[in-house]
């Protein structure tokens, strides 16, 4: 019996000196084990400087930096190298020596290195960040804050890295920006207060995030490519928040409805069928809604506002858009791109930099909408045919419509400019485009209680001051002058035949059917002789490109725009 005693004492000596060894705990004094073979360098202790001891480092190394204020660009050249601070961040600040390099810069092919529990700030030029890996895998970023950089954290070219538990606050564009990038782990990161993003993957993906959370921001999370779909497909779910609303990114999906009770503060529907978006407040985004890869579903009762785009559909077809509002977005109230046979229907924009855009996209229907107040157009189509647009209110936008490489049937709407005379951009502007402006048969309405059968066309805000000898026709709301089309290189002059005297609002067709679902019922022919017009357009509309390719040589044909440089990316 005795000798197993000793042996037991023995164990537990040497348990005991280990345990008081110093630095032999992995926590104790501030130190870290050290895998066999490597070494654990102290700052300032055996270097005065970080970058001195990263330059003296071999692979396995790890170098503790104690509490101080330090300034300094560092660039981490060595594989499987730790570096950490002592106390954490808040005793540990690292400011940068020259603000046109990033504090931490693990250069490329640099691979398995570990950051942990500084303060990174004051790399404020372009591009430069408080942590930069480009082209390295296998890193872990922890327990780290960026504070006043133009990126707080930036992955480029990264792949199979973990960031866990960092904050980024105060940073000019991105919190975290994962940029051409995947197989990252973001989890329990904060982004906070940053000038334009908080987290956003771009050209990234797949990438894993999990109880991150974003608030105060300009645009909180931004998940966005469109080069593939594969390139969008993210692992996102519910426990990443959005000024503290959870994050619905939908992969893969079918038959299911987000509405005001998922309290969602971010929807992205990716690839899916038969999915509701209903009675939400989205703000402060990337997207209020993104439906890319989706079909036959419906966006309806929600406002967006505040974010890059309110609405886009990208490759997405056979969807409603209905009642919804998109207000005060940098760029589009909504865009549909790339996408066909869709519906936009008694919905409103406002104070955005276009009221709606339709870009490579065929066979939508924009009816009964107001686009107001947008700083350029009120309706922009480029590359986009045989569309609908009708029954709008296009008010007080620096420019009404204008048609770029592209044909529609627009009739029966307002436009007028926020200066109908000498508007910047004029109520209307076709280019290499062919339009029908009015109605192809006649319509049976109301004029100011006065019931009248007729063509009708549209109301132009300066349709007296252009043609200020136009009468109006008996008294059914129409001039008896053309309103001539504002063309750019178009073979044929186009004109509006059967222009209003008032805005639609003073006009009601007669006849309708009270079952119908579109726009309460009141609008149920526009969608009737819209058929009429597309089946008739359609065929005129070719002969008519035919004979623009002939006068032209070599037409612009539904191009998309290719990205030239890194610089064009980041304005989408």
């Amino acid at each position: 019996m005795g000798k197993p005693i000793k042996g037991r004492l023995f164990a537990l000596a040497v348990v005991l000196v280990l345990v008081l060894l110093p630095g032999a705990g992995p926590l104790a004094s501030g130190q870290a084990q050290a895998p066999p073979g490597a070494r654990v360098i102290y700052v300032p202790d055996d270097y005065p400087a970080i970058q001195g001891a990263v330059d003296a480092s071999t692979p396995g190394d790890t170098i503790i930096v104690r509490d101080g204020n330090y300034t300094a660009n560092i660039v981490v050249t060595t594989d499987h190298l730790t570096i950490k601070s002592q106390n954490g961040a808040g005793s540990t600040i690292v400011t940068a020596a020259d603000p046109g390099v990033s504090v931490f810069d693990v250069v490329r092919g640099t691979d398995y290195v570990s950051i942990a529990g500084f303060t990174v700030s004051g790399a404020t030029e372009e591009y430069q960040a408080g942590i930069h890996l480009y082209q390295n895998s296998y890193c872990d970023l922890r327990d780290n804050i960026a504070l006043n950089n133009y990126e707080g954290i930036f992955l480029e070219n990264s792949y199979n890295d973990t960031l866990t538990n960092n904050t980024a606050t105060g940073n000019f564009l991105d919190g975290i920006l994962v940029r051409d990038s995947g197989n990252n782990t973001l989890t329990n990161n904060t982004a906070w207060n940053n000038t334009n993003f908080g987290i956003r993957l771009y050209f990234s993906a797949p990438n894993t995030l999990r109880s991150n959370s974003m608030a105060g921001n300009r645009l909180n999370f931004y998940s966005w490519s469109w080069e593939s779909l594969s390139e969008l497909c993210q692992d996102v779910d519910t426990s990443n928040m959005v000024d503290g609303k959870p994050v619905y990114l939908l992969l893969d999906k079918s038959d299911l409805v987000i509405d005001s009770s998922t309290s969602a503060g971010y929807v992205a529907v990716i690839n899916s069928t038969n999915i509701t978006v209903k009675d939400l407040n989205l703000t402060h985004s990337g997207f209020g809604v993104l439906f890319a890869f989706t079909n036959s579903s419906r966006i309806e009762n929600v406002t967006g506002s505040y974010c890059k785009h309110s609405f886009l559909l990208y490759e997405s077809h056979n969807n409603t858009l209905v009642n919804d509002i998109a207000a005060n977005n940098i760029f589009d109230g909504f865009r549909i791109w790339n996408s066909r046979n869709n519906i936009l229907l008694n919905s409103t924009s406002d104070r955005n930099r276009l009221g709606a855009c339709l870009d490579s996209s065929d066979n939508n229907t924009l009816i009964n909408n107001t686009f107001s107040n947008s700083s350029q157009w009120g309706i922009l189509l480029k590359y986009s045919s045989n569309n609908t647009i009708c029954l709008n209110d296009v008010v007080n936008n620096t420019g009404g419509l204008v048609l770029s490489d592209s044909s529609t049937d627009f009739w029966n709407s307002t436009s007028h400019t926020n200066d109908p005379v000498n508007g910047t951009l004029g109520n209307v502007l076709s280019w290499l485009s062919t339009a029908i402006w009015d109605s192809t048969r006649k319509l049976t309405y109301s004029y100011n209680g006065s019931n009248c059968t007729g063509y009708l066309g549209n109301y132009w805000g300066d349709y007296r001051a252009n043609q200020p000898g136009a009468a109006e026709v008996g008294s059914r709301g129409v001039g008896d002058t053309p309103y001539d089309i504002q063309t750019k290189d178009d073979a044929v002059p186009q004109a509006d035949n059967y222009p209003l005297v008032a805005p639609v609002s003073h006009y009601q067709v007669t006849g309708v059917a009270p079952s119908c679902p579109l726009a309460n019922g009141r609008y149920w022919w526009a969608l009737v002789v819209a058929g009429v017009i597309i089946a008739l357009y359609v065929i005129a509309s070719s002969l008519a490109a035919a004979r623009g390719r002939l006068r032209r040589g070599n037409p612009v044909k539904n191009q998309r725009l290719k990205v030239k440089n890194q610089n064009d990316r980041e304005k989408s």
